[in-house]
């Protein structure tokens, strides 16, 4: 059975945070297996290995109080609607679907872009958004 590597360290993700601007300081914690975790004083995010090579964000169940485990894509839903997207949610794209360190670090760099750009208020602490996430999620099956 083929394993895939992780190239998702605490080092990593530190060095490419360091290069946005936030507006709590930060500290990382080391959550191996499960990736790492970055947390703020009133809110965290985990930075996980997805599927495809691609890095996923999520939230902790006791930051968000919600019924399921929540991620960043979710977030974006109420954040950034579909109907007002008018190019691609990320800006960098993987090149290639396979776990790779250049796939790691354009999955660290597109979650660290849209959480300084577009979850500011949930970085100090303001979950509220979760109570549009069913609203905005069932948008989706219409």
């Amino acid at each position: 059975m083929y394993e895939e590597v992780s190239f998702l360290t605490l080092d990593l993700v530190k060095r490419i945070a360091d290069e946005y601007d936030w507006p709590e300081a930060y500290h990382l914690e080391d959550e191996a297996p499960d990736g790492v975790c970055m947390v703020f004083p009133k809110s965290n995010f985990m930075f996980m290995d997805g599927m495809n090579g691609d890095v996923e964000v999520g939230f902790l169940p006791q930051d968000t109080n919600f019924d399921r485990p929540l991620t960043l894509l979710q977030a974006m839903l109420v954040f950034l609607p579909l109907s007002e997207r008018t190019g691609p949610l990320y800006r960098f794209k993987n090149a290639t679907p396979f776990q790779t360190l250049e796939n790691t670090e354009i999955g660290v760099r597109n979650a660290c872009d849209l959480m300084s750009t577009h979850l500011r208020e949930v970085i100090l602490g303001d979950f509220s958004w979760v109570a549009k996430y069913p609203e905005a999620e069932a948008s989706l099956r219409k």
